[in-house]
């Protein structure tokens, strides 16, 4: 992996300064960059949104006709805006992952089957309820979600993406066997089910609040589109809910 050098954006000349509550050495960047092929108005704020989200940057100005960015922060915070906009504005030139600090990576995850919003919205509430990744953002002209978390998070997050962008008809059955093992952990697991009998958004709710009261599992979450229930617990209760899904008739 490495940090791309955008060369579709134009910016201002780097100015270094010491902003207040920053230390010593930690010089603030600032820079303005321009969206080429965004283009509506929609399409813009998402970006920006996505930005402030990744970097924790607030934008000093934005410009909706010109489609610009003024931003000031730390070299990390604009390398990583800059490769958000890269990636957003022309997913080829930024690639699919950006390197940060530690063990952290910011990464773009393109869908192949899921193509509404409601679709990517749903599949960020499972992807943020199960790894607790909290600096996550659609994008919806490319059918994308923008991720930033540490390397285990990440792993999950592209298993789960795996699992769950797959079109209807592609669903698998009541038997099938979908986890993943945690790493690091002796019995902790995600797990997905895929009720038979779950025909309604309603039906699979139900089932939902049924696995919460008599197994404990918090992080249980629905997919309506696959009829499918994601959970992450221990072995033992994930086995609960398997049994609880048997007497529902699912």
């Amino acid at each position: 992996m490495h940090r791309p050098t955008p060369l579709w954006f134009m910016f201002t000349a780097v100015t270094a300064s010491l902003a207040t509550g920053q230390t010593a050495g930690e010089s603030m960047v600032d820079r303005v960059l321009t969206l080429n092929r965004v283009e509506s108005a929609q399409n813009f704020q998402e970006v920006v949104n996505t930005v402030r989200v990744l970097t924790t940057l607030a934008p000093v100005a934005t410009d909706t006709r010109l489609k610009t960015l003024e931003l000031r922060g730390t070299a990390e915070q604009i390398g990583l805006a800059e490769w958000v906009c890269s990636s957003l504005d022309e997913p080829k030139a930024g690639g699919s992952e950006y390197q940060l600090a530690g063990d952290e990576v910011a990464r773009v995850f393109y869908l192949s089957r899921i193509s509404t919003a409601v679709g990517l919205q749903e599949l960020i509430n499972v992807v943020r309820a199960i790894t607790d990744i909290a600096r996550i953002m659609p994008y919806n002209a490319g059918r994308a979600m923008v991720v930033r978390g540490n390397g285990d998070q990440m792993r999950l997050t592209e298993w789960l993406v795996q699992e769950l962008d797959r079109a209807p008809s592609d669903r698998p059955g009541a038997q099938s066997v979908r986890e993943y093992r945690l790493p690091g952990s002796v019995n902790e697991a995600v797990r997905v089910f895929y009720p038979a009998a779950a025909g309604s958004p309603a039906d699979l709710q139900n089932a939902i609040n049924v696995i919460r009261v008599k197994t404990n599992i918090t992080r249980a979450m629905p997919d309506p589109a696959l009829r499918a229930i994601v959970l992450r617990a221990n072995d033992e209760r994930i086995a609960a809910a398997g049994r609880v899904l048997d007497e529902l008739g699912h």
